[in-house]
């Protein structure tokens, strides 16, 4: 068959189309057989566009319903991923059901749980490319402020600070050098620096870092009085700075770092984020595209490791185990005598193995 012919029956993405072609091309008619690739085309561009239209449409209504359902049942859980993934469609549509969620999440005693929903609803957010540039940093901005809220609530903190740990000093001037070589374009260096600023101001003022840390205060002035700098050199000083006078008033290192990195991170796009060495085993199994385990996703509520999420085709799913479960013991070691700084870690880790090892989970 002619090479030609061959390409052409290709292009046609239905049998009418290509056997209009094969006729029109055995009478020498190459134009005519080639206009039928187009209109090909272009139909089923218009199909599947229509339908992908409809799709959306009919997932946006099933999410909406269902986030309803479960945030009038009080599954705070499961109303956080309903509505994370709305926000993603269609941020306007899922607005009045978010109040709703954080006005329940404010009268919930774990506080763990509650900054799990505030980082969910953020990242939510920060992925969301409709939102219009202005609106979405003033998004950005109130939901930071919500987790920072709740980051340092007295029971969240051990939860925080495992979350950072590993974190130190020399991380923040590498993250802002991989910013300077990678990033396509010219950083915003100095929304960056009010950003950063304006994060650790947040954390400074928290009244239960007050409580226990009264010297934060000189933390929030220097925070306050920052002058935004207009280059990398600039702002890693100001940051070293700010990250010195925390240091000086009690605050964890780590935690100073961490905050004002992903504050300065936060309004560099709506994309970039940083993975921090708690999380990084984590992001390279995600990212590697094959994991291990017994299939289940969890998380630190206050002081007990939940099932946040079982995977349906795993093996702890067959078992029975379900999103809420409590973790008491594995492999006969109970969580309990794990340090709390070390236990998600410690149980996450745990629960990932080689093919075919067992796991005793008690629940």
């Amino acid at each position: 068959m002619n090479a030609q012919l061959v390409l052409t029956l290709l292009a046609c993405h239905s049998p009418a189309d290509a056997g209009a072609a094969a006729e029109s091309f055995s009478k020498g008619d190459l134009q005519t057989a080639l206009t039928h690739v187009p209109r090909s085309y272009s139909t089923r561009w218009t199909a599947s566009q229509t339908e992908r239209t409809a799709l959306r449409s009919l997932e946006q209504s099933h999410l909406l319903d269902a986030a309803k359902r479960v945030l009038q049942a009080k599954e705070l859980g499961r109303a956080t991923t309903a509505i994370s993934a709305g926000i993603r469609l269609d941020p306007q549509a899922f607005a009045g059901l978010e109040a709703s969620l954080l006005a329940e999440i404010a009268t919930q005693p774990d506080a763990a749980e509650a900054a799990n929903t505030w980082v969910a609803l953020s990242e939510a957010h920060h992925l969301d490319v409709s939102f219009h540039e202005q609106a979405q940093r003033e998004a950005r901005a109130r939901l930071d402020q919500g987790l920072v809220q709740q980051r340092y609530l007295t029971d969240a903190q051990p939860h925080t600070l495992t979350t950072f740990a590993g974190v130190n000093a020399k991380m923040l001037p590498a993250a802002l050098e991989r910013i300077h070589t990678d990033y396509r374009v010219s950083p915003p260096w100095t929304r960056m620096s009010v950003a950063a600023a304006n994060r650790l101001a947040l954390v400074a003022a928290h009244p239960d870092v007050v409580s226990a840390l009264p010297r934060s205060s000189e933390l929030l002035r220097a925070c306050e009085d920052a002058v935004p700098v207009a280059d990398q050199a600039s702002l890693a000083q100001q940051g070293a700075e700010l990250l010195s006078i925390g240091v000086a008033a009690g605050m964890p290192e780590a935690l100073l770092v961490a905050e004002w990195t992903e504050g300065a991170i936060g309004a560099l796009d709506p994309w970039s984020s940083v993975v921090w060495p708690s999380g990084l085993t984590g992001w390279d199994i995600h990212h590697s595209g094959v994991e291990v385990g017994v299939g289940l996703t969890i998380d630190l509520f206050g002081d007990v490791v939940r099932v946040t999420l079982p995977d349906p085709a795993g093996p702890a799913w067959a078992a029975g185990l379900n999103q809420g479960d409590a973790l008491v013991s594995i492999d006969g070691e109970a969580l309990q005598n794990w340090p709390l700084q070390e236990r998600l870690v410690r149980a996450r880790a745990a629960l990932r193995g080689e093919q075919e090892v067992k796991a005793v989970l008690v629940v």
